[in-house]
């Protein structure tokens, strides 16, 4: 999924125009570099917006008046001066003239990041929590969004980049914004991917039903990771632990493979391990119904229109 959209984040090869900085973005043997004015351009930068204690996201310290504005910016970007920030990234909205100010009372450039999409958009009136990049209707209405917000800012003093997008790729599936676990039944019935079951050999299946990640530790398998629901965890080991043994066959790295692959559904299995320089043994069960399922997804050739 994530390798649906591989770049929401664009830099202009061309120059970026302001009164006072030439920016512009080369591509040489080296690789990209950021110059202004010539110079090689190191972004020494953070997220940055405002919102005083008590405030929610309703708040906006730009509708505040003007007063407030300034004594705001003057205590936060005095702040980030004196950490080293040269560099603050803020959604659109901000008026240019804040901008202006930041930059030449503090030295600070803005990166102006436009969604792009991220959290829904409304075309032809309508709310669209997930956004379809597909969609010519959604395709001409972000690319006149972001030609609008580049007309109004490119000649503001301190502006650096102009960003499109954050983090894209998570909301190209899910109801709106809020984070859930992937949706998979509702995928499978759904005409924008194609859903079926990863076919698995017998000692993929076992390492599944394990649950658990293990390293070579001096000859020794050592548990790394126990997850929720595997064998491992129903038979109380834990990262950390030394896997000794299982139905008398010695366990290392190396011969991993060979005693899983000696197991079977429905066999009952003694587990010897050691714990702080003790041993212990656990009794352990493999049952079909812990084996977790897997899923192969792939993009559908026709995407659902909006």
């Amino acid at each position: 999924m994530r390798k649906i959209i591989l770049l929401l984040t664009f830099c202009f090869s061309s120059s970026i125009f302001a009164q006072a900085d030439k920016i512009v973005v080369e591509n040489g043997n080296s690789g990209h570099r950021l110059k202004v004015n010539g110079k090689n351009f190191m972004v020494k930068g953070m997220n940055w917006d405002y919102y005083p204690i008590g405030t929610n996201y309703n708040y906006s310290l730009w509708k505040q008046s003007d007063d407030v504005i300034i004594t705001a910016l003057d205590a936060e970007m005095s702040l980030l001066k004196n950490m080293g920030v040269n560099t603050v990234r803020q959604y659109t909205g901000v008026p240019a003239k804040w901008i202006k100010y930041i930059y030449e009372k503090y030295g600070i450039y803005t990166m102006l990041n436009h969604s792009f999409g991220r959290y829904g958009l409304t075309i032809d009136g309508t709310w669209v929590a997930n956004t379809e990049y597909s969609d010519k209707r959604t395709q001409e209405l972000l690319l006149s969004e972001v030609k609008s917000m580049v007309t109004e800012y490119k000649n503001t003093p301190g502006i650096l980049l102009f960003l499109l997008g954050n983090e894209n790729n998570y909301g190209l599936f899910w109801d709106g914004a809020e984070t859930e676990d992937i949706p998979i039944q509702k995928w499978i019935s759904s005409k924008r991917i194609s859903v079926k079951t990863k076919p698995q050999t017998k000692l993929e299946k076992l390492k599944l039903q394990f649950g658990m990640r293990h390293t070579e530790s001096s000859g020794w398998l050592k548990i790394t990771h126990v997850l929720d629901g595997g064998l491992a965890a129903a038979a109380g080991l834990a990262a950390g632990d030394l896997l000794g043994s299982i139905n008398g066959q010695r366990v290392t790295n190396a011969r991993w493979d060979k005693v899983l692959g000696s197991l079977h559904e429905g066999q009952s299995m003694s587990i010897c391990f050691y714990r702080d320089d003790l041993m212990h043994e656990r009794m352990a069960f493999l049952e079909a119904s812990q084996m977790p399922a897997q899923y192969e997804l792939s993009p559908t050739n026709k995407p659902t229109s909006i």
